[in-house]
C-alpha cells in the first residue's frame, strides 16, 4: 500500500520552489503611486513677461517668442508708416497739406526710433511753395493691446523751394489702432518750435502745429 503523505524530503523541495518563484516574481505595489512634483512658475523673458509660446531653433541656442495678445513689432523690427499731414501756425495764416512717410526701428517693444521725410505744399499769400523736411524721432509706445498710445520727440530741417529753411524740434503725441498684430491705423498730433522767424532773427519762437492720419505696417 502506498502512503497517504509524500516523504519529508520531496514537500520540502516542493515548498523551496514555490518560495523561489515568488522571491523572483513580486506582486506589485499596491499602495497610492508617489506624488508628483508640483509645476513652477510660467518662464519668463528679458523683460520680466511669461512667455506664452517657445519656438526654440534647432541649434537651441535662439529663441523665439510670441505672445498672445500681444500687437505691434517685436524688437529689431521695421515699421513703415504713410499719413496725410495737416499744418498751420499759430495764427492760422499759413496752412499746408502734405505726405509724410516714416521708418522706424524698434529697438524694444516700447522704444522705438526712425527717419520721417515729408513733401507737400505751402499755402502762403495765395501763393503755392513746394516744402520739405527731413526729422529724426524717438517714441515710447503704452499697452499690449489693439489700442497703443505713444509720446515722443522728434527734431529736423525744413527746405524746400522759395521756404524759409530752418531747423525745427518738438514733442508728439498719438495712438495706433492694430487691425491685426501688423497692421493699424494711426493717429499723431505734434508741435514744432522753429528755430528762425519768418522776420530772419535767430532764437525765434515761432511754432507750427501738424496733425497726421494714416496707416502702418511692419516686418
Amino acid at each position: 500500500m502506498l502512503p497517504l503523505f509524500p516523504p519529508v524530503a520531496v514537500r520540502s523541495a516542493v515548498v523551496l520552489s514555490i518560495a523561489t518563484a515568488a522571491a523572483a516574481h513580486p506582486p506589485p505595489a499596491s499602495g497610492p503611486h508617489p506624488p508628483t512634483a508640483p509645476l513652477g512658475p510660467a518662464p519668463a523673458g528679458p523683460d520680466g513677461r511669461p512667455l506664452i509660446d517657445r519656438a526654440d531653433s534647432a541649434a537651441g541656442a535662439d529663441v523665439a517668442v510670441a505672445d498672445r495678445g500681444y500687437f505691434g513689432p517685436d524688437r529689431g523690427q521695421l515699421e513703415f508708416t504713410l499719413a496725410g499731414s495737416g499744418q498751420a501756425d499759430i495764427d492760422f495764416e499759413r496752412s499746408a497739406a502734405s505726405f509724410v512717410i516714416d521708418a522706424n526701428l524698434y529697438l524694444t517693444r516700447d522704444w522705438s526710433a526712425g527717419l520721417r521725410q515729408s513733401v507737400g505744399l505751402v499755402e502762403r499769400d495765395d501763393d503755392p511753395e513746394t516744402s520739405l523736411s527731413t526729422s529724426l524721432f524717438t517714441q515710447y509706445h503704452f499697452g499690449r493691446g489693439q489700442l497703443r498710445p505713444f509720446v515722443g520727440v522728434a527734431v529736423g530741417y525744413s527746405y524746400g523751394e522759395e521756404v524759409s529753411e530752418t531747423f525745427f524740434g518738438g514733442p508728439e503725441v498719438g495712438t495706433r489702432f492694430y487691425l491685426q498684430r501688423r497692421a493699424f491705423l494711426f493717429a499723431r498730433v505734434s508741435y514744432d518750435v522753429l528755430l528762425n522767424n519768418d522776420e530772419g532773427d535767430e532764437g525765434g519762437t515761432d511754432g507750427r502745429l501738424l496733425s497726421s492720419f494714416g496707416v502702418g505696417f511692419s516686418f
